[in-house]
């Protein structure tokens, strides 16, 4: 299997997966993977970027690092030129009275709603200035592209490319790399269910010796 398929199968596997911090990572570090898998995909960046690319095949060396956020020693810069997908702070808002939203046939199951908000942040970094906003400008094109189809695909209910970052320095230790990066705003529906076991109770006990912990 060719690292785009790969990527492509990775994305297919987040249809199937609840939509939380961990599958919105997933989601865009997949898109990009499959992106920048084939400069082909590059457009008119493909003369100034055809070199870097992200590979999965040992027999193919990568030549561009695209991870998760916190993936790489803290102390040191890593791998260059890479792209790095991180997500912020989630925070949710109200859509029904006490968030509830339905209940299954039986009654057992409850089902309440969020409105989430989160934010995307690509980072992109680079032994210059220039080949970090260029790759900042292809993932834009990218994210700017595939967004009625993110939309629809993935029931997002807002997709915002809010901005792209001017380059910023970063220096640790004897290495030092160009950042910018390319920030998204998400909104969705985040749904939870609760679910009441209906065996029967045949016993009520309490225990109140120091070894349970009460």
């Amino acid at each position: 299997m060719s690292t785009t398929q790969e990527c492509a199968k990775e994305l297919e596997c987040c249809l199937h997966l609840p939509k939380d911090m961990v599958t919105l990572r997933r989601i865009f570090l997949s898109i990009l993977r499959l992106h920048f898998s084939d400069p082909g995909h590059y457009g008119v960046y493909q003369d100034e970027l055809g070199c870097f690319y992200y590979s999965s095949d040992p027999e193919k060396a990568s030549t561009l690092h695209v991870a998760l956020m916190h993936t790489v020693d803290p102390k040191k810069i890593g791998p260059l030129p890479a792209i790095y997908v991180g997500i912020s702070s989630a925070t949710f808002e109200k859509q029904a009275i006490d968030n509830y939203q339905s209940v299954s046939a039986d009654g057992a199951t409850s089902i309440f709603t969020n409105l989430c908000q989160a934010a995307v942040k690509i980072s992109h970094l680079a032994r210059s200035a220039d080949q970090a906003i260029l790759l900042a400008e292809n993932t834009l094109s990218v994210m700017a592209g595939m967004r009625p189809q993110l939309m629809e695909v993935f029931s997002f209910l807002m997709f915002d490319i809010q901005q792209i970052t001017e380059p910023k320095i970063q220096e640790k230790g004897s290495d030092t790399a160009y950042i910018v990066d390319v920030n998204v705003s998400l909104a969705f529906n985040f749904l939870m269910s609760c679910n009441i076991e209906s065996h029967p109770l045949a016993r009520i006990g309490l225990d109140l010796t120091p070894e349970a912990g009460i």
